[in-house]
């Protein structure tokens, strides 16, 4: 299966992942569903505004005028942060020396129970450096899909960038990036191109690749979910509180359990519709939130204390969380976040249909990137490849307007991010094989 639209791709894959099976979960098991999130009785019919908003970005991306790429030429001339051996190289083993240090330190909770203010420079450093090597990671597949010759660097750094993920591993989204910085490092530039890209012309029957297809890969595929949910049960519980629940609650309340871990942002969207919609307050709050944030961070950053004080809430994520828990069941954690999701961000930036309008822009700019670096392929992507840009931009997804917060990793993620595509189509858009 070839796919010519690479940016529209992920935003449906990720709408199919991150809200169809927790609607059907919610319509099965709703006890379950309501008994844990602030969202009401029989109110799956509110779950209507999530196709309406993937409508909207698709109708704006094929109906607004291309946008200039001026801009992005300028961004791909800040290439080398990507390309530079010295810049890798240091980064990679202060990464790794740091990783080592979280690995003898801290634990796989640490986003559960500390703060990252809390945590010291080097825990705060080794975070930081992380959008740098998730996205030099993805510049990377991109330059093995063009290319034959061999590249000791980037295999040698793989290893060091993995080895740094690994020992660092903090939630469930870092063992998706761990998955692929393997792949990476692991994989013969030629398998790599395979696996992401279809070969030219008509493809012919291949046993030994329909067994790979029907038995190899969904085995494959299994054991890395498996690995990503253990993950995230570890963070909460630990590893002794992980196994010890699942001989108490048995299998089925694991999934449940499960299932209400991967609901956040299905039911941000459903909480969000049925107690705030009309609730003008609340958008005044996220009006307030990033830019209040913002000034305390300044604050921080030039040692003015009598600037700002910390605000009470420091993150859209961190209100989401404060609106959609059932604190009458079980209170609040005084560190713990819930990312909203597009559709639910798309109700926190503004009332509706305008929220909708400004998420749903802020989409179509994502999916225009994203194609933007398909161009410049030299053979049309395969589903997979579908799976990798989606892995690498559902952090753009969680919290957008949390973006505003610039005094942060994650906007350095999504300022790299804009810069690796750009620099991708920059670099390769001689080939310009694909037009979506």
């Amino acid at each position: 299966m070839k796919i010519r639209n690479l940016g529209e791709a992920t935003i449906l894959f990720y709408a199919a992942i991150t809200y169809v099976p927790q609607f059907f979960f919610h319509l099965l098991d709703e006890p379950v569903m309501s008994g844990h999130y602030r969202i009401g009785d029989s109110t799956q019919g509110y779950a209507i505004f999530i196709p309406i908003f993937f409508l909207l970005v698709i109708a704006l991306n094929r109906l607004l005028p291309r946008f200039s790429d001026a801009p992005l030429k300028l961004l791909a001339l800040a290439h080398p942060i990507f390309t530079s051996r010295t810049l890798q190289l240091g980064v990679g083993f202060t990464a790794l020396a740091l990783a080592i240090n979280f690995f003898l330190t801290q634990n796989i909770s640490f986003r559960q129970t500390h703060r990252m203010a809390d945590s010291g420079i080097w825990v705060g450093l080794l975070f930081a450096l992380k959008p740098y090597i998730y996205i030099w990671m993805l510049y990377r597949f991109f330059e093995i899909l063009h290319t034959d010759q061999p590249r000791p660097l980037t295999r040698f750094m793989s290893m060091v960038f993995l080895a740094a993920l690994a020992l660092s591993v903090s939630s469930s989204l870092n063992m998706v990036f761990v998955f692929w910085m393997a792949l990476l490092a692991l994989l013969p530039n030629r398998f790599i191109r395979r696996l992401l890209l279809s070969a030219p012309g008509h493809s012919h029957f291949d046993l030994a690749k329909l067994a790979s297809t029907l038995m190899i890969r969904p085995v494959l595929g299994i054991l890395v979910v498996l690995a990503i949910i253990s993950v995230g049960f570890f963070n909460k519980f630990g590893i002794a509180g992980t196994f010890a629940r699942i001989d108490v609650l048995g299998i089925w309340s694991i999934v449940e359990e499960l299932f209400i871990r991967l609901s956040a942002s299905y039911a941000s969207t459903i909480s969000f519709a049925s107690y705030n919609l009309f609730n003008f307050e609340i958008y005044q709050t996220a009006f307030t939130v990033p830019f209040d944030s913002l000034l305390y961070r300044l604050s921080i950053l030039f040692s003015a204390s009598d600037l700002a004080s910390r605000p009470e809430i420091t993150q859209i994520s961190r209100l989401n969380y404060l609106e959609y828990i059932r604190r009458d069941l079980f209170g609040t954690l005084p560190n713990a976040g819930a990312s909203p999701g597009l559709v639910g961000s798309a109700f926190f930036a503004g009332p509706f249909p305008l929220g909708f309008l400004i998420i749903g822009l802020y989409t179509v700019m994502v999916i225009r990137l994203i194609n933007l670096a398909q161009r410049a392929l030299p053979n049309l992507p395969k589903p997979l490849m579908v799976l990798f840009m989606t892995a690498m931009t559902f952090t753009l997804f969680e919290s957008p307007l949390d973006y505003l917060i610039i005094i942060d990793p994650s906007f350095l993620y999504i300022a790299l991010y804009i810069t690796a595509l750009a620099s991708i189509y920059s670099r390769h858009q001689s080939n310009n094989v694909n037009h979506p």
